[in-house]
């Protein structure tokens, strides 16, 4: 204590002390926050707006398959996916410039502590993810264009093979969230895990009828700028609502211990 106070005497200005520093980095920390989550907004409303505008699509270029019963191919420029992930690129820049920005003018933007939403929802959409795996394989496969894949592009092996994923994708996001509840201690534990296994299926229809609408507006186009903006749309509804059945849950049931 007597040397930090010798030492802050002979040279107040370049002396920071440690309740200096615990300022900083608290300060610090919401900033990096703030500016990433303006940052993935910004790049997912880049790419969406990259997709939808059709600045994307154009003749020519290399085939992509996907199983969808039958299985069907479209086509996709190289630059299709180039100009995708440049807008990706530019959209999470800018968007985490301005979130910093507004977090140093003292404009913020913060959760509730006690809700946490935003990282149920990041857990039900990672344990949906893991469990909807085989037939994302599969679909990856066959817009890759594997040879092995043409033995279950039919729709008796495909329509068993959704079901199954749909069911583990339900059961996978109930455990992931389950688990984080487990590691948070979370007063809200059981309300959440029952909230999420019943939003779950909501949000699965919810998400195929944003997806399949989102397709439809652009043409039912097999190329990867549609499959990026349904994926796009699909993980955004799934993420609200896995994120509403925590809201719900810590403000409408009783804590369970």
């Amino acid at each position: 204590m007597l040397h930090d106070q010798v030492t802050a005497l002979a040279c107040p200005i370049c002396w920071v002390g440690p309740s200096r520093m615990n300022l900083r980095e608290r300060h610090d920390e919401p900033m990096v926050k703030q500016g990433v989550g303006f940052g993935v907004v910004g790049m997912i409303a880049a790419v969406l707006g990259t997709v939808l505008s059709g600045t994307v699509f154009s003749p020519g270029g290399w085939s992509g398959y996907v199983v969808v019963g039958q299985g069907f191919i479209g086509d996709l420029p190289p630059s299709g996916v180039q100009s995708v992930v440049e807008a990706a690129l530019v959209g999470f820049v800018l968007g985490a410039l301005l979130g910093a920005a507004l977090h140093g003018l003292g404009v913020t933007v913060s959760g509730d502590p006690v809700v946490r939403p935003g990282r149920v929802a990041a857990a039900g959409v990672v344990g949906a993810a893991v469990g909807l795996s085989p037939a994302l394989v599969v679909i990856g496969a066959a817009f890759s264009g594997s040879s092995w894949i043409d033995g279950v592009a039919t729709g008796y092996l495909t329509l068993p093979l959704y079901a199954v994923s749909a069911a583990l994708a339900w059961i996978a996001a109930t455990v992931s969230v389950r688990l984080l509840m487990k590691r948070w201690d979370d007063t809200w534990s059981t309300p959440t895990v029952r909230a999420t296994a019943a939003a779950a299926p909501l949000g699965g229809i919810a998400a195929t009828a944003a997806g399949s609408a989102t397709a439809w507006w652009l043409g039912f186009d097999t190329s990867a700028p549609t499959f990026v903006a349904v994926i796009t749309v699909v993980t955004a509804v799934l993420a609200a609502a896995f994120g509403l059945a925590r809201k719900w849950a810590v403000t409408k049931t009783s804590p369970s211990h």
